[in-house]
């Protein structure tokens, strides 16, 4: 008897299916397929944010800093120096225009000097004559002009400067400058528009080159202290004699400085008879000759210097009391000193002077 034959696997599990049915679920699984997603918009926004910004980050970090011009020298207009334009304007009494805007117009002769030109400074020198000066307002640059007696600091003004030997004149046309020098009242004094200043006094121009930073000078030696031959004295008033005086040290001859300033010291009766023996002792300080200075500092004093010298004057003669090895004069110099000024400009220095 033979075996039976088995039924295919595929008849027995036969499952009826229902086409229409099929058909639909494959037509709803494509929709889904189809579809745009949420998340899928919003992953690529955020992917193409981090890419923007790593862009502008590398151009951020390779891209060199931004860096602010700064202003320079300035430069006369037709390629020549600062310092040759106003050498050729003097000489011929022409304006020096600069390169900012700013105009010096020099009178014939005037003698103008830079001793500084810089993006942040000019520092100018009159020796002689008169100039104007235009300068720009609002500019990096602050300016000021030394005129002997008087030093002037602007930022941006008209005004104009005229040095006539000892005497110095400072008059304002637009905006405000100030004036420093030891003849100028407290030493400090604000110009405002129409305003001016003369001081006809040659103190400072004899004064200012002997700096408080300049360094005392040795003594002189036996040959360069040998008297010079003698002449006979001047019969100028003490004005002209300070001018002279200032003129033999700044060529180095300190004799015949000191001797102009004994002259116009002993004129009785003349103004500036006190401001020469205040000069006088202030060249002998720096000479080290300290008992000398102190006696023509202490006779300045007793001639009626101006009160803007007179605190300056009692504090160098606490110094040539101590540089002449005199304790109780500078010890007496100096309670004089803090008697009137306590609160005074020179007090750390005069009690470094005192013993």
């Amino acid at each position: 008897m033979s075996p039976p034959t088995p039924t295919p696997l595929g008849q027995r599990l036969h499952v009826p299916v229902d086409e229409a049915r099929l058909a639909r679920g494959w037509s709803r699984i494509e929709a889904r397929a189809l579809r745009p997603s949420r998340a899928r918009p919003l992953a690529l926004a955020a992917a193409f944010a981090l890419t923007a910004a790593a862009a502008v980050a590398a151009v951020t970090l390779t891209r060199p800093p931004a860096v602010t011009a700064r202003p320079g020298a300035l430069a006369p207009r037709g390629g020549l120096t600062l310092e040759a334009a106003l050498r050729e304007g003097g000489a011929r009494g022409a304006p020096v225009a600069l390169s900012d805007g700013s105009v010096i117009d020099l009178a014939p002769g005037a003698a103008v000097e830079a001793l500084e030109n810089t993006g942040e400074r000019v520092q100018l020198l009159l020796r002689r004559g008169r100039a104007r000066f235009s300068v720009r307002p609002g500019g990096p640059r602050r300016w000021s002009v030394e005129a002997g007696a008087l030093s002037v600091e602007v930022v941006g003004t008209v005004f104009s400067v005229e040095r006539d030997g000892p005497s110095v004149a400072v008059a304002v046309e637009r905006g405000r400058v100030l004036v420093r020098g030891d003849g100028v009242p407290d030493r400090v004094l604000a110009l405002d528009v129409g305003e001016s200043l003369r001081v006809p006094r040659p103190l400072a121009a004899s004064v200012s080159a002997t700096r408080e930073a300049d360094p005392p000078r040795a003594p002189t030696s036996p040959v360069a202290a040998r008297p010079a031959p003698s002449v006979s004295p001047p019969a100028d008033d003490a004005t002209a004699l300070l001018a002279r005086a200032d003129e033999a040290r700044r060529a180095g001859r300190a004799d015949e400085a000191l001797r102009h300033l004994a002259q116009a010291s002993r004129r009785e009766g003349d103004p500036s008879a006190p401001l020469a023996s205040y000069t006088r002792g202030r060249l002998l300080l720096d000479l080290r000759r300290g008992a000398d200075a102190a006696a023509d500092l202490r006779l300045a004093l007793r001639q009626g210097l101006p009160p803007s010298l007179e605190e300056s004057a009692r504090a160098r003669l606490v110094e040539a009391c101590a540089q002449q090895g005199d304790r109780a004069g500078a010890e007496r110099a100096a309670a004089d000193y803090r008697r009137l000024y306590p609160r005074g400009e020179w007090r750390a220095r005069v009690d470094v002077w005192s013993p």
